[in-house]
């Protein structure tokens, strides 16, 4: 079962925001819900809590590939209690977080204009 995700505009009218905060919020060992937002090309990811998450981008919400951060590796935070970010390099029509071996992830993906 996918965890769904919540987002948060900037403050302003959400149609002319220039960011939308995507937060999964106790993503458990599973793939989370995919978001489109593609015409907000600069992402960033935070994950809080225990284990390992990753980021899979994809042209047609069916297909996933790992994404890739600016040092072209994969995206791969591993957190024990502590935080970790990441810039996500690439800018695919659909996104997700994806929770390898973890339990009560809180991920944030944060993408702005």
């Amino acid at each position: 079962m996918a965890t769904t995700y919540t987002v948060v505009p900037d403050g302003r009218d959400f149609r002319d925001a220039q960011q939308r905060v995507i937060t999964y919020a106790a993503l458990g060992n599973e793939s989370g819900d995919w978001f489109r937002y593609p015409e907000y090309p600069d992402k960033t990811i935070t994950v809080y809590g225990t284990g390992t998450v990753t980021v899979e981008g994809s042209a047609d919400g069916v297909h996933a590939i790992a994404l890739k951060d600016q040092t072209g590796a994969a995206i791969s935070l591993v957190v024990a209690g502590t935080s970790a970010s990441a810039f996500i390099l690439e800018n695919p029509v659909f996104m997700r977080v994806v929770n390898n071996n973890a339990t009560g992830v809180i991920a944030t993906v944060t993408c702005s204009k």
